[in-house]
């Protein structure tokens, strides 16, 4: 696949998934089942959507043995291959097997601005998708809203709740000419810090970053540079951070709930739906 015209993406999916080892002991948590399709066939099936893309899937060395049959089982011909194995008809195949993919080991600082580098470092130069393998939205096309923004450095958002900021980026913004623009990101704020943003700034000011985004090649040179004391973890909230304070980062906004193959399910057997443990159930 060559041409100017592909669509670069990187996936991170490069955690060990400490918060549910139950599962990540034996496999990765992007391969959890969604409706009965591992999460990260989701995910495909949402890159997908963007026509020609280039994929590089960014693993931890600890699923090495996994991933061997994960590049067998996620590439063209594989529901041909199964199909016949079962002794089934031919069927149509997803619009994922298209995409050239590829796996790549995470190597460097155990962190999600690692695996985007290492990702990066694959792909040419030029603006590239990133999406953290272990979220997504069930009810939205969070590549397809990327896309259709104003050219430059973009980031995922959904509206600000106070319950959920504890455990998320919260990203002050702005309106210039029609367009919502980063200012500032407060990292996890708890309840009462939460609660002061609300009162200097509006609740309408404030969003959710979430686990999808576009990034140009400045944006990939200022994470090459960023230097973080030592017992700092490297993340992308961090990064850009530092960067909206010189550069414009727009901010699009899906209204879907997420899903967090990170976290426990409700209940230790509730199979995982496409639907938000805080959103009432609707069918999709």
């Amino acid at each position: 696949m060559t041409g100017r015209d592909v669509t670069q993406v990187v996936v991170a999916a490069g955690g060990l998934g400490t918060r549910v080892q139950g599962w990540s002991a034996f496999a990765p948590k992007e391969f959890m089942p969604v409706d009965g399709q591992p999460g990260i066939v989701r995910l495909l099936g949402e890159i997908s959507a963007l026509g020609r893309a280039r994929v590089v899937v960014v693993y931890h060395p600890y699923y090495e043995p996994f991933i061997r049959w994960a590049r067998r089982v996620l590439t063209t011909g594989a529901t041909a291959r199964y199909r016949r194995a079962a002794g089934l008809p031919p069927g149509h195949a997803p619009r994922w097997e298209q995409l050239d993919l590829a796996f790549v080991r995470q190597h460097g600082r155990y962190a999600d601005v690692t695996s985007i580098l290492n990702g990066a470092a694959r792909l040419r130069d030029g603006d590239l998708y990133m999406a953290f393998a272990d979220n997504l939205y069930p009810h939205d096309n969070p590549m397809l809203l990327l896309h259709a923004s104003p050219a430059g450095d973009t980031v995922l958002a959904r509206p600000y709740d106070r319950a959920e900021a504890a455990h998320r980026g919260v990203i002050l913004t702005t309106e210039t000419n029609g367009h919502r623009l980063m200012v500032d990101l407060i990292e996890k704020p708890g309840h009462d810090a939460a609660r002061d943003l609300e009162q200097r700034h509006g609740s309408d000011r404030l969003w959710l970053l979430e686990g999808r985004a576009r990034l140009t090649p400045p944006f990939i040179a200022h994470l090459n540079k960023l230097r973080l004391p030592e017992n700092t973890e490297p993340k992308l909230s961090l990064a850009l951070r530092s960067y909206c304070h010189n550069s414009p980062v727009t901010v699009v906004a899906t209204s879907s709930p997420v899903i967090d193959l990170g976290t426990q399910p409700d209940t230790p057997s509730a199979p995982r739906r496409c639907l938000s443990r805080r959103s009432p159930e609707a069918a999709v």
